[in-house]
């Protein structure tokens, strides 16, 4: 069946959203994975730098509140921030690669 120039028109953008649709949902499937992951290993590696210190042991510098071994959870911390940054910074040149070379 031959379609008119509208209907095949029509036709092409239906296809089109239903192609950016299922991209989305996949992109949207890793991306979700991808955070649980890094939740889990994130859990994962403060358990395993969660060390028992001494209770009562306070840095001199800093706050009163934080004692010394807080070092551990403020590296990670920093850590964490850092990769994600990364990760962000890397998919978004990713996607303006991908669209501009079109």
């Amino acid at each position: 069946m031959k379609y008119s120039n509208d209907q095949a028109f029509d036709e092409i953008m239906n296809r089109g959203k239903m192609i950016k649709k299922k991209h989305d949902k996949r992109n949207t499937v890793i991306l979700s994975s991808a955070t649980a992951l890094s939740a889990f290993l994130l859990i994962i590696s403060v358990s395993l730098f969660a060390g028992g210190g001494e209770a009562g042991t306070y840095s001199t510098y800093g706050s009163f509140v934080l004692n010394n071994d807080s070092i551990q959870y403020v590296v990670e911390a920093l850590a964490t921030f850092l990769f994600g940054s990364v990760v962000t910074v890397a998919i978004y040149k990713i996607r303006n690669s991908r669209y501009t070379k079109r």
